[in-house]
């Protein structure tokens, strides 16, 4: 499974499973932002007293490579249906921002 690297810049709300806002910075340096489940993206247990930022991960699904410039296009909302704040899932990123690829 492919994961984009994120992080993790603040828990928001204690509904289980706990939810945490998250960043992720695209290849052209805009930021996108995701309030999503702590299981989702880290396997930490993170609460409000953890310290912040932290690293986490995104599973994503490879759309389309560019080995020439070292870019991946890739969409979130596959394979956990996770989307931005606001409602994207594709982003173009850069190789050594993928994990376990």
């Amino acid at each position: 499974m492919v994961e984009v690297a994120i992080k993790i810049i603040a828990y928001t709300d204690d509904s289980q499973p706990g939810w945490v806002r998250c960043v992720l910075k695209d290849a052209f340096g805009k930021e996108f932002f995701f309030t999503e489940k702590v299981p989702v993206v880290t396997s930490e247990d993170l609460n409000k007293k953890s310290v912040y930022p932290q690293s986490g991960a995104i599973r994503c699904s490879i759309i389309k490579t560019n080995q020439d410039q070292n870019l991946i296009e890739i969409d979130t909302s596959r394979p956990d249906g996770v989307d931005s704040e606001d409602g994207i899932s594709r982003f173009t990123v850069f190789n050594h921002q993928l994990i376990n690829c």
